[in-house]
């Protein structure tokens, strides 16, 4: 892992042409931590918690003043247009667990996850209890439209109440009330001692430390991304893909010799499920990589699963339990691909990779706008020889 502090961010920002509007949301946090493509790796479909991203939405002034927040002390206040206004506590929550727990896996990306921050993304399984649950006891009125959502750190949010109330089929995923991640109590950089996990949204939509929901019938964009920065409201995941290796530096470059390589990396579609992943070497035509298969992913989910809480993942997790339900690859949730070719000659080599969703979208080769998550190809600027 590697932190970038303000003045870091700003000399790279420059380099790279990222916008004063851009840098502008990080201006109030002293560092940040990202994963650096440095060396380049593969993806597990599992990000180990040490290793996930962490942004913190321009709501504290460092890492080391985040929320003091406990299980003992944490309130979440839920109040405006219902019929009882309520105050849950962690022992509350943790009761309603007994019969509403539920555990699925789901990427969280950064909606500013390009250019000088890419990479701003990582999977995980998250556990908690459905909001839906807790609106309920409170009893919603009929006028109420949107839920605005407050943090312990002073980030705000909105998100509607037609997605919080929604009937969840098969195969489709609520909001949660989360607690652990990994199988593990939920870290402080990632919410301690709750968060919101909303399955096919950008990780500002899953906000962090949540103390407070109002209901409301302003049926308008609320919170620090929509409304002081004009990030766009409705939140959901764009296609995007990524390739992880072969990398050495910041500047995505690699010197290769003759021979043969194995391209490797993510992709995520969002609430489409990924069709395919292609790879473009230099000028060539677009080639199908091939994506892990489900035997593969089982497999991994399997072990790292088993060891660290002794059950198999077909006993909790959603998308295992019913694998009819939740065909793979998984919505809201990225796949690892890899991609063989050979280097001959001398000279530059491009790199590129592109995902399509299952609706026929396939990445753009540019994306110029920030305010809704970046869509870009990604090209590799190599030399050989």
């Amino acid at each position: 892992m590697k932190n970038i502090n303000r003045r870091d961010f700003i000399k790279l920002s420059a380099a790279t042409g990222t916008s004063i509007a851009f840098m502008g949301i990080f201006n109030a946090c002293e560092d940040y931590t990202f994963e650096p493509v440095t060396g380049g790796s593969e993806k597990t479909f599992i990000t180990d918690i040490q290793d996930f991203y962490t942004q913190f939405g321009n709501s504290t002034t460092s890492v080391d003043n985040l929320p003091n927040v406990t299980k003992a002390s944490w309130q979440l206040e839920i109040s405006g247009l219902v019929d009882t206004p309520k105050t849950f506590s962690f022992s509350e929550l943790e009761a309603l667990a007994s019969e509403h727990e539920m555990t699925y896996f789901k990427t969280m990306r950064c909606v500013f996850d390009a250019g000088a921050f890419e990479k701003y993304i990582s999977n995980a399984y998250w556990t908690g209890v459905p909001l839906k649950v807790l609106l309920e006891q409170a009893g919603i009125q009929s006028s109420a439209k949107r839920l605005r959502i407050f943090g312990s750190d002073g980030f705000t949010n909105n998100i509607l109440l037609s997605d919080v109330m929604k009937e969840t089929p098969e195969g489709e995923l609520p909001i949660i009330l989360c607690y652990k991640m990994n199988g593990e109590e939920l870290p402080l950089k990632q919410g301690f001692p709750v968060r919101v996990i909303f399955p096919e949204k950008f990780g500002f939509k899953n906000m962090k430390w949540i103390s407070k929901i109002e209901l409301t019938d302003v049926d308008e964009p609320f919170g620090v991304y929509e409304v002081d920065y004009g990030i766009f409201d409705d939140g959901d995941l764009k296609p995007i893909s990524y390739i992880t290796a072969p990398l050495t530096n910041e500047n995505l470059s690699q010197n290769l010799t003759e021979g043969k390589y194995t391209v490797l990396g993510t992709a995520l579609t969002g609430r489409n499920k990924p069709q395919k992943v292609e790879v473009r070497i230099d000028d060539g035509d677009w080639k199908d990589a091939s994506i892990a298969s489900r035997e593969e992913v089982e497999n991994q989910v399997r072990t790292f699963v088993t060891e660290k809480e002794g059950r198999l993942p077909s006993e909790f997790i959603e998308q295992f339990k019913n694998p009819d339900a939740f065909s793979y690859p998984f919505k809201n949730t990225w796949v690892v691909w890899k991609y063989d070719f050979e280097v001959t000659g001398t000279g530059a080599v491009k790199i590129s990779a592109r995902v399509t969703d299952e609706t026929g979208f396939t990445q753009p080769e540019e994306d110029n706008t920030f305010d809704d998550g970046n869509v870009s190809i990604q090209t590799v600027d190599a030399s050989k020889g």
